[in-house]
């Protein structure tokens, strides 16, 4: 028994990663950890970062050994479960891994020296949207990563690209379009060494619009059956993934459009290598990132009093309505 062509997806986090695994989850032909998988990886002391170092989350073939990767490999086999939740009985030969953590867009050459026929998803969200997440997922307290790295906002959260440190102290939407570009840069880097059978892209967007026809094109690219109970699952409504802080809405981003704004011309030219990157490959992203009016925006008819719309458990008054 061992794992074949296992496949990653990669993707900045708050980009869609969770909905789309949790979806493809339900193909019979996959097998996955049941969760995000760093804490196998981080488990080992060499692969994470140092307390109160400036080391970042990314890793390359250079930090593994025959014996570090021989141990992970059996982890990763001794953990897989079915769409059921079922362990692999003991005659099944070759099993098809699929994971998902959002530090392993940081780590695509790591994974290729512990797994040489691994193949990768490339996930991508339009900026002002996953920007914004970003954001929100900070001020929610739920995605702190690291209880050594504090920062003006507090502690760190999601992950940490190489340069992190020269943001800690910036402002929270600089972090936030930082940690969303330094993913993108890697991505497109790393997979460019790549032959194309090796990778696909998905716009997040296209994965909403018609979720059964890209989960079917996504399963002939990992080489396994799109079965009727996951074709079915597809055509309902999917409901919100594990992590979601707020309801879904097309315009939810706004309410950080004050701090997006003076990013949105950089984060414009990192959409337009995106596209040019994953051209012919899934739609591309909006480049036309212009905020006019920032200061107008749908929380202006929130009571201070009430709860802020971010997700952060404060009163709108106390956080992003602070005078």
């Amino acid at each position: 028994m061992k794992l074949s062509a296992p496949v990653f997806i990669l993707a900045p986090p708050r980009s869609g990663s969770t909905l789309l695994f949790e979806t493809l989850s339900h193909c019979a032909g996959l097998w996955t950890l049941g969760d995000e998988g760093h804490g196998i990886i981080e488990e080992h002391p060499s692969l994470t970062p140092r307390p109160f170092s400036d080391q970042s989350n990314r890793l390359t073939a250079g930090d593994l050994n025959e014996g570090l990767a021989a141990q992970i490999r059996q982890t990763f086999l001794d953990t897989v479960r079915d769409r059921n939740g079922r362990r692999p009985d003991a005659g099944v030969g070759e099993l098809r891994l699929l994971e998902k953590t959002p530090k392993n867009i940081l780590r695509i050459p790591f994974f290729l020296e512990l797994f040489p026929d691994a193949k990768f998803i490339y996930l991508y969200r339009d900026a002002r949207e996953n920007i914004s997440s970003i954001i929100d997922g900070w001020r929610s307290g739920r995605f702190r990563t690291y209880l050594d790295k504090q920062t003006p906002h507090g502690l760190w959260s999601f992950l940490l690209p190489p340069d992190w440190s020269a943001y800690r102290n910036r402002p929270l939407a600089d972090i936030a379009a930082f940690q969303w570009q330094a993913c993108h840069d890697y991505a497109m880097r790393d997979l460019a060494a790549l032959p194309p059978q090796r990778w696909c892209a998905l716009n997040f967007q296209s994965f909403l619009n018609d979720t059964e026809a890209q989960v079917e094109e996504l399963c002939r690219f990992m080489g396994v059956s799109m079965d009727m109970r996951l074709r079915e699952y597809c055509r309902n409504k999917l409901p919100p993934s594990r992590y979601t802080l707020t309801p879904p809405a097309a315009s939810k981003w706004q309410r950080n459009a004050r701090e997006l704004a003076p990013l949105m011309a950089e984060a414009a030219q990192v959409a337009a290598r995106i596209n040019a990157f994953t051209a012919g490959l899934s739609l591309p992203l909006e480049t036309e990132l212009e905020i006019v009016s920032p200061a107008v925006t749908q929380e202006s008819k929130i009571s201070r009093n009430e709860p802020c719309p971010c997700g952060s458990n404060k009163r709108y008054k106390h956080c992003h309505g602070r005078i």
